[in-house]
């Protein structure tokens, strides 16, 4: 799978799980938050595609996705992710 096109599926499986992306100007890593009754992850906007899918999997390694459908190539990554986390 291409980067754009993973990104493009956390993206889409971020808001199936009701998780507001947004790309912001920050001076920081950003992160996931809730404000306003909603989970936001904020991501800094001048990142490259590489870094913002890591911040996503990161994001998203950790959520349930218990009744949620996710493509095996995304479930595969982010298993992956939490792996390679994890030593």
């Amino acid at each position: 799978m291409r980067e754009i096109e993973l990104l493009q599926a956390l993206e889409a499986l971020a808001a199936e799980l009701s998780i507001d992306v947004r790309y912001e100007a920050l001076d920081s890593a950003g992160g996931l938050c809730q404000y306003g009754g909603r989970r936001h992850l904020i991501i800094p906007r001048d990142l490259p595609a590489r870094q913002r899918i890591n911040a996503l999997a990161d994001a998203l390694a950790h959520q349930s996705l218990d009744g949620v459908f996710v493509r095996p190539s995304v479930r595969d990554f982010l298993h992956n992710r939490i792996g390679s986390n994890t030593t």
